[in-house]
């Protein structure tokens, strides 16, 4: 993907792509299916499910689940900057621990 794409990308899918993790903790029965996740099941109690997507997704499907009662928590995954680091470093085919044994 070359830079002109990656910024259209941006503006399509509303940024890049992040971990949520949604905890549902109440609410009536209910599923919920998006293409490429896995699909949620709710039947009360409290359960957690991950979403990979944009903000703009996330805040979708937090809107579905708000809209039929249920009570839900939402909050994304950050890397530490070492994280990152080590992330850009294997994606580069870099070792990034080149002293560890």
């Amino acid at each position: 993907m070359d830079e002109q794409d990656n910024k259209n990308f941006q503006v399509v899918t509303g940024g890049f792509h992040r971990v949520w993790t949604f905890r549902i903790s109440a609410g009536p029965p209910f599923q919920l299916t998006l293409p490429n996740h896995f699909p949620l099941d709710y039947q009360g109690g409290v359960v957690i499910w991950k979403l990979v997507g944009s903000k703009g997704l996330a805040d979708s499907a937090l809107g579905i689940m708000e809209g039929i009662g249920a009570t839900v928590d939402v909050f994304f995954e950050e890397e530490t900057s070492e994280q990152t680091e080590e992330r850009i470093a294997t994606i580069a085919g870099i070792d990034p621990f080149p002293f560890s044994e």
